[in-house]
């Protein structure tokens, strides 16, 4: 991969959704979920800097797990904010210190993102200066009222799901998330802050398994999948 990458690796959810245990020590195969990622950039382009953003609680408890399952790393740590985007700007603020020209954003909670899906979306933000994994939208989307009542029926041709990896210039998303803050918005992803810069984004469709593991019931297919390959 391109040498002026940097990566930004988001692992300080609190798993609230998950259940009592922090889902990513749960093992895809024989390795935490927390390594997948790392280990999958790392693979593709030894020489990036890689930051991984956690909460203070486990970062010295990650940082021993990646040391144990990708030895002789050269992962940086740095912690995070109380929302992701927060996390996401203390990553990029790490990586000023470098001479980054663009920065893939991951969620560390996608483990099984392909590295075919992460060069398609670095080759596509040169050419473009943007790239978002997505998948189209192929079920049936309703609005509803308060009571569950539909509203209506919305067209879903025009629809996609994000994911990650998200790929932007550095000074781009760097100056979109210092917007975000100034003006205290809410963004759920960083493609909408690149959006409230008034940044064009553009998509990068993903036909392949990038599911974000969120509820217990995501990890067995994780696993199922990730022990088909």
């Amino acid at each position: 991969m391109n040498k002026e990458l940097g990566i930004v690796i988001v692992a300080g959810g609190s798993s609230s959704r998950y259940g009592e245990k922090n889902k990513l020590l749960e093992l895809i195969g024989n390795m935490p979920i927390i390594a997948h990622s790392p280990m999958k950039f790392r693979n593709l382009s030894p020489d990036n800097h890689i930051v991984i953003v956690s909460n203070k609680e486990n970062l010295n408890l990650y940082e021993l797990i990646l040391s144990k399952f990708i030895m002789n790393n050269s992962f940086s740590f740095a912690i995070g904010g109380n929302t992701r985007g927060d996390s996401v700007y203390n990553g990029l603020q790490y990586l000023k210190n470098f001479d980054i020209k663009y920065v893939a954003i991951h969620d560390a909670a996608r483990p099984l993102a392909s590295s075919k899906l992460m060069v398609s979306c670095l080759d596509q933000c040169i050419r473009k200066g943007s790239a978002v994994a997505a998948k189209k939208i192929t079920d049936t989307i309703k609005s509803a009222d308060e009571k569950l009542k539909i509203v209506s029926t919305i067209d879903r041709s025009t629809l996609w799901a994000m994911e990650t990896p998200q790929v932007f210039n550095f000074a781009d998303i760097l100056t979109a998330y210092e917007l975000v803050r100034k003006n205290k918005l809410s963004v759920t992803d960083d493609a909408s802050a690149m959006e409230a810069s008034g940044k064009e984004v553009y998509l990068v469709e993903n036909k392949e398994y990038n599911q974000k593991i969120t509820y217990p019931w995501d990890l067995p297919l994780a696993n199922f999948i990730y022990n088909s390959k």
